[in-house]
């Protein structure tokens, strides 16, 4: 099975992180690199070319990290997101955390560490198999099937509430 590439954009206002982050993710054959200087211009790259992944920096002009990511996660919320700065404090990065971002590394980091974050971000893309929209497709086609026959009536919430208990039974 041929992987189809990750598009990640990258959004730095530093030239010097944006040319090394690209130059460490280039040599990948699967991702598609995508870079913006500032949050205003990652952010309308998120609009046109719908990313898989965004790593950003939290103090850029025109839009910080904060306020990007949280347009960019109202745009595409199944959007996976990488902070990467050097002016974080723990208490923002708990916050982005609750908001929805993937990971967090502190800059100057190391490369390995970079690139160890950015692999738990890229197999959390492959191994999610269905995005929100198409959950929520899913949902109302089951809900229509279970109309139509009172037998069936909630039989697929039941079905995924034991299936999810079964799997927190046995750690998964």
């Amino acid at each position: 099975m041929v992987k189809q590439p990750v598009k990640v954009l990258i959004a730095d206002d530093e030239p010097t992180m944006l040319s090394l982050m690209r130059s460490i993710l280039e040599g990948h054959d699967d991702y598609f690199l995508d870079l913006a200087s500032n949050g205003v211009e990652a952010l309308q790259k998120v609009r046109e070319r719908k990313p898989d992944l965004l790593i950003t920096d939290l103090k850029m002009p025109r839009m910080s990290g904060e306020d990007l990511t949280e347009e960019a996660l109202k745009l595409q919320p199944d959007l996976t997101v990488l902070v990467a700065t050097g002016n974080g404090t723990l208490h923002g990065a708990v916050n982005l955390m609750k908001a929805g971002i993937f990971d967090y590394i502190t800059k100057p980091f190391q490369v390995g560490d970079f690139l160890q974050s950015v692999d738990r971000a890229v197999d959390k893309i492959r191994t999610t198999p269905l995005s929100n929209d198409s959950l929520a497709i899913i949902g109302a086609l089951m809900t229509a099937l279970e109309t139509k026959d009172p037998y069936l009536k909630n039989h697929s919430s039941r079905v995924a509430r034991l299936s999810r208990q079964l799997g927190l039974d046995l750690g998964l």
